[in-house]
């Protein structure tokens, strides 16, 4: 089995001031989160249909399936109150942003953080949301580009869906800020397996390139042992 787990966030300044001239009242705010998780063994449907798709509409109807997969893991509960400087706790194991069976090679994440001014952002179909974006056609030429290249040959569903979810990420950042949200961070990185769960654990800490954001994960896998037959004989 594999968790990869959001421990807590901190916001430095949650772009929030005292309302009575800066002097008193609550310097506090509603965050939103966006968490896209790719892996490498992921599996992402209709992929065949999309590489044989020749026109926008079927490309689009093709990588419907996809976007849904990589979405899944799209959004977390929104936080209120929150405060400058002081972490965001996720109860006593933290909240699992990926669960699997098998353990990954290689996890790839995006996160990032809103000051929200009405709460809780309603997306509607966020299948559709991708969709409808005004630079989709662009993004399915590129994508289409992308996963038949050399670099995409060996994993085509691995690239696609770190490709989706960086458009993902764009889209839903571009459409919270339209209606008055503030980024407050953003993080993009990649574990692999050698490097930093190699055991199978990991607790790591990563901050935004603003220095506004600094994020504590971790991650549990583990692999049941293979029964052995105690009356097997071992030259056989």
């Amino acid at each position: 089995m594999f968790i990869f787990r959001l421990d807590q966030v901190i916001i430095k300044d949650n772009a929030t001031r005292k309302p009575l001239l800066g002097l008193a009242g609550d310097d506090v705010a509603h965050v939103n989160f966006l968490s896209f998780v790719t892996v490498d063994n992921q599996d992402l449907p209709s992929l065949d249909q999309f590489k044989d798709a020749t026109t926008a509409g079927e490309r689009a109807e093709a990588l419907k399936p996809a976007i849904e997969r990589t979405l899944e893991c799209q959004r977390l509960d929104g936080v209120p109150g929150v405060r400058d400087g002081v972490p965001i706790p996720f109860g006593n194991f933290g909240v699992a942003l990926y669960e699997d069976k098998g353990i990954p090679d290689t996890l790839n994440w995006r996160f990032a953080a809103f000051k929200s001014k009405e709460g809780i952002r309603a997306f509607g179909s966020a299948v559709n949301a991708v969709v409808a974006d005004p630079g989709f056609n662009d993004f399915t030429n590129n994508l289409s580009i992308v996963i038949k290249g050399a670099a995409a040959a060996a994993n085509p569903a691995y690239a696609a869906g770190m490709a989706i979810a960086k458009f993902a990420a764009e889209v839903f950042a571009k459409s919270m800020m339209a209606q008055g949200d503030h980024k407050l961070g953003s993080v993009s990185m990649s574990l692999n397996r050698f490097e930093h769960y190699y055991f199978g654990q990991h607790q790591g800490t990563t901050i935004d390139t603003s220095q506004n954001m600094r994020v504590d994960y971790s991650i549990f896998g583990y692999e049941r042992a293979i029964a052995v037959d105690p009356s097997a004989d071992p030259a056989q």
